[in-house]
């Protein structure tokens, strides 16, 4: 994701975080889950990127585009 922002002309900042231990309880995260989201980001990248490369190609054939 930080490529997509750079690529779009943002910024991208990096934050540290404190990690504290599990106290209590089990993770609800398994092997389809994590899949599965992941599967799903990776489509939306996709989407976006396609729709990113459509768009400025739709600018560059404009008639007064500049080049």
């Amino acid at each position: 994701m930080p490529i997509l922002v750079h690529g779009a002309g943002g910024q991208v900042k990096e934050v540290e975080v404190t990690h504290a231990p599990r106290v209590a309880g089990k993770s609800k995260y398994g092997i389809y889950n994590r899949l599965g989201r992941g599967i799903c980001d990776l489509l939306m990248v996709a989407l976006l990127q396609r729709r990113q490369f459509k768009q400025v190609k739709a600018a560059e054939e404009a008639p007064g585009a500049e080049k």
